[in-house]
C-alpha cells in the first residue's frame, strides 16, 4: 500500500443455509469486515480485523426448540476435537455428514435423541435437536445437557490429540 509493507481491504458478504434434509429451519446472514495488517518480519505479520454482521434465522419455534451454542467463536479444530469427544467418550457414530463452503452439520443419535452437531464460520459450533420444529421438551432438556457436559470438556483443560 502506497509503497510500505502495509495491506487494507474490506470484505462484505451474504450467506443463505437452507434447512439439512430433516431439519426445517434456514439462516440469512449479511455483514462485513475492515481488514489491515503490515509486515513485522519476513516470516511474521500482524493482521487486525473488524467484523459485524446480522443473522436471521426463521423456521424454529423458539418455545420448543433449544440450540446450545457450545463455542461462538469456535473454528474447524474445536469442531473436530468436539467431534471426537463425542465418538470417543460417548460412542457416537455420526449418521450423516453434511459439509458445505462455511457451515458442516453432523447429525447423530445420543440416549435415543436426534441431534445436529453444526459448525458455521460465521457462528461457531452448536448443537439443536436434527428436527427443530418438531423437537419435543425432552430433545431440547437432552441437547442442552450433552452441550453442558462438551463445554465442560472442551474448556476445562482436556488435551486431545485429533488424527
Amino acid at each position: 500500500f502506497l509503497g510500505m509493507p502495509i495491506s487494507a481491504g474490506f470484505d462484505i458478504f451474504a450467506n443463505q443455509s437452507l434447512a439439512l434434509t430433516g431439519s426445517d429451519y434456514e439462516s440469512k446472514q449479511y455483514g462485513g469486515a475492515l481488514r489491515t495488517g503490515f509486515r513485522l518480519d519476513e516470516y511474521s505479520s500482524l493482521s487486525l480485523k473488524y467484523y459485524l454482521a446480522h443473522r436471521e434465522v426463521s423456521g424454529i419455534d423458539l418455545p420448543t426448540s433449544a440450540p446450545a451454542i457450545i463455542a461462538e467463536e469456535g473454528g474447524l479444530k474445536e469442531f473436530y476435537r468436539l467431534a471426537n469427544i463425542l465418538s470417543q467418550d460417548f460412542d457416537i457414530n455420526f449418521s450423516h455428514k453434511e459439509d458445505d463452503f462455511d457451515t458442516i452439520d453432523w447429525e447423530f443419535r445420543h440416549k435415543g435423541h436426534n441431534m445436529t452437531l453444526h459448525y458455521s464460520i460465521y457462528n461457531g459450533i452448536s448443537l439443536f435437536p436434527t428436527k427443530t420444529k418438531d423437537a419435543l421438551s425432552k430433545d431440547n432438556k437432552a441437547v442442552v445437557e450433552l452441550a453442558a457436559v462438551l463445554e465442560t470438556k472442551m474448556f476445562n483443560g482436556e488435551q486431545r490429540n485429533i488424527a
